[in-house]
C-alpha cells in the first residue's frame, strides 16, 4: 500500500504532464537542503517560485520515505500524485570516472543523495579521497579507485575492484576528459591523440568493460559526458569537439546495440559550467561576458546543476529513455541571434 502525504502544495498545483518534473524538483530541493549550495534558478522556476517552509517539510518527509524504500506518493492541491519511488537509487552502485571534482563530483553527489553507493575512479588520489569523504557524509558507501582511462588494464581493474567490493554495479558515469587549447594548425599529433584517446577512446573502454557486468545485473544505466562542443565547432579546440561529437554518436550506437540487454545509454551535454577545466574561459575578459550574455538563464552553471539530470538518467524514471544527448546549459544551445 502506498503512503499518501499532503503538504507539498507546489507539486500538486502543477499539471499532470509535469508530474515527473515535479518529482525531480522535490528531489532537487531536498538534495540541496543536505548540502551547502543554492538551488538552481531553473528548478526554482519549475517549483512555481520556490517552496514555503511547510512545503519543504512535506517534500522532505516524502523524499525521505522514498529513499528509505517506501512506496511514496505526494498529493498536492491539484489532486495529482507523483511517485517518487521512481527516482530512488538506494542500494544501487555507481562508478563515476573523473568523479573527484568538477562535473563528475557534482553527478556523484547527486547519485549519492538519491541513495547510491559510489566508486570514484580518478588519477589524483588525494582529490579522490577528499571526494570519498564528502560522499560518505551523505550516508552512503564510497570507494576511491585509481584510474587512467588511457590504460585498458586499469579500466578493467577498476571495474573488477567494484565488483569485488560491492558484488556488482548498476550505473556507469563515463566522465573523464581533457582539453588542449590551440588552433588546429598548431596542434601536434601527440596532443590530438591525447584528447581523442582520453575523451572518446576512454569512454568506449569504460563502457565496454562495464557491459558484461551490467548484463549479469539484468541491465543498467550508462551516462556519458558530452559538451556544447558536441554541437558547435571551435577555433582553438579542434580535437575536443571532435572527441565530444564522437561521444554523442558512440552513445547512440551503444544505446541501439545494448537496448536488448535492458541497458540505457544517454549523454549529458553540459553547457558553460564553472570548473577548473573552464576557468581560462570564464575568467577571460571577452569570452566570459560573451558566454554569459548568450545564456538565457543569465548565469554560468556549476557542478551542482548536474545532480538532477544524473539522478533522472540513473533511475527507473528513465527506463524508456536511451540514445539521447540532453543539454544542461541554461538555454545556451537554443539561443538565437
Amino acid at each position: 500500500m502506498g503512503v499518501k502525504l499532503t503538504g507539498a502544495g507546489s507539486i500538486g498545483m502543477m499539471p499532470s504532464i509535469f508530474g515527473p518534473i515535479a518529482a525531480m524538483v522535490a528531489i532537487h530541493r531536498v538534495v540541496c537542503s543536505r548540502m551547502p549550495v543554492r538551488p538552481s534558478p531553473l528548478l526554482e522556476g519549475l517549483s512555481g517560485g520556490g517552496f514555503s517552509s511547510g512545503d519543504r517539510t512535506g517534500v522532505a518527509i516524502v523524499v525521505g520515505l522514498a529513499l528509505a524504500g517506501a512506496r511514496v506518493w505526494s498529493r498536492g492541491k491539484g489532486g495529482k500524485s507523483v511517485n517518487l519511488e521512481l527516482f530512488d537509487l538506494t542500494g544501487k552502485v555507481a562508478i563515476v570516472t573523473g568523479g573527484n571534482g568538477g562535473l563528475g563530483l557534482g553527478m556523484a553527489m547527486g547519485l549519492a543523495s538519491a541513495g547510491a553507493n559510489i566508486v570514484v575512479a580518478s588519477r589524483n588520489q588525494e582529490k579522490t579521497q577528499q571526494a570519498v569523504h564528502k560522499l560518505e557524509a551523505l550516508g552512503v558507501k564510497a570507494l576511491g579507485v585509481s584510474l587512467d582511462v588511457l590504460q585498458p588494464e586499469l579500466v578493467e581493474a577498476c571495474v573488477q575492484k567494484t565488483v569485488d567490493t560491492f558484488g556488482g554495479f548498476d550505473i556507469l558515469v563515463a566522465n573523464s576528459g581533457t582539453v588542449v587549447r590551440k588552433p588546429p594548425e598548431e596542434l601536434s599529433i601527440e596532443e590530438w591523440d591525447l584528447v581523442i584517446d582520453t575523451n572518446l577512446k576512454g569512454t568506449f573502454l569504460c563502457c565496454k568493460a562495464a557491459f558484461p557486468h551490467l548484463v549479469k545485473r539484468g541491465g543498467g544505466k550508462i551516462i556519458t559526458n558530452g559538451s556544447m562542443f558536441s554541437i558547435f565547432g571551435s577555433t582553438v579546440r579542434s580535437a575536443y569537439p571532435s572527441s565530444k561529437g564522437g561521444i554523442v554518436q558512440l552513445t547512440k550506437s551503444l544505446a541501439v546495440a545494448w537496448a536488448k540487454y535492458n541497458i540505457q545509454v544517454n549523454c549529458i551535454v553540459p553547457g558553460w559550467l564553472k570548473t577548473e577545466l573552464t576557468k581560462p574561459v570564464y575568467e577571460h575578459p571577452e569570452m566570459g561576458p560573451t558566454i554569459l550574455q548568450r545564456t538565457p538563464a543569465g548565469r554560468w552553471g556549476n557542478p551542482d546543476d548536474m545532480r538532477g539530470i544524473a539522478i533522472f538518467l540513473a533511475s527507473r524514471a528513465a527506463d524508456f529513455v536511451t540514445g539521447q544527448a540532453i543539454p544542461v546549459d541554461g538555454g545556451f544551445s537554443v539561443m538565437g541571434i
